[in-house]
């Protein structure tokens, strides 16, 4: 049993609904655009932090395989002291010390700055070999 003044309210209701729904949309709208931006300008902030370590992590790979690549190629240690290979003595970017002169620390220091400049090794030789 409705009566003519619930079919009145019924009425305006509609008719109140009808106007602000599409405002009440609307704004809604807007409120929801700006979260999902702010949400979606985090998510790519994030995305750009990772592929940039991502990046500096292949770089730094590329660089470590570089400097292990570099160390296969030098000489070792027990080849610097092999002095049984003449072609070592005679390389002119290797330098050539005796051991006395190895145990005097500037000689020493300014004899590998030298062989590591010019692409060679500190050759060390008994003192009476020189």
């Amino acid at each position: 049993m409705t009566t003519e003044n619930d079919d009145k309210n019924t009425a305006m209701m509609d008719r109140f609904l009808d106007a602000a729904l599409p405002k009440l949309t609307e704004a809604m709208g807007d409120q929801i655009g700006k979260m999902l931006d702010e949400k979606t300008s985090k998510i790519l902030a994030s995305h750009t932090k990772a592929m940039d370590q991502l990046k500096d992590s292949q770089r730094e790979n590329e660089a470590l395989k570089a400097d292990l690549e570099k160390a296969k190629a030098a000489p070792t240690r027990a080849q610097a002291y092999d002095t049984s290979d003449d072609a070592r003595l005679k390389d002119p970017r290797n330098v050539v010390l005796t051991r006395s002169q190895a145990r005097d620390t500037p000689v020493y220091v300014d004899a590998r700055r030298k062989a590591a400049e010019q692409g060679g090794v500190v050759v060390m030789v008994e003192d009476d070999a020189a």
